[in-house]
């Protein structure tokens, strides 16, 4: 055995940012740049899906695939992450 926890990372869309959310009191929320994500991740395979979801985005912006936009979420100057705010017991939340 590797190690006692499984860790996932999921790539979405956010559509509508909640002020108050089920999950806040063990989860905090921030947004930082892919590149603070890289430093954030605590495992290799985790900046490896990062790498991958970029080459998704890249691959999407070269296509004709136009997912629908949020417009007063969407920046695009960057990619932007969600991560953990309260690390204690969480393996990541990229």
């Amino acid at each position: 055995m590797q190690g006692a926890c499984k860790g996932f990372m999921f790539a979405l869309q956010v559509t509508e940012l909640l002020e108050i959310w089920p999950e806040q009191v063990t989860h905090g929320r921030r947004w930082v740049p892919v590149e603070e994500a890289y430093g954030l991740c605590r495992y290799d395979w985790m900046r490896e899906a990062l790498d991958k979801l970029k080459e998704q985005l890249l691959f999407e912006s070269n296509s004709n695939f136009r997912p629908l936009p949020s417009p007063e979420l969407v920046d695009s100057s960057s990619l932007y992450m969600v991560m953990p705010a309260i690390a204690e017991g969480a393996v990541a939340l990229c």
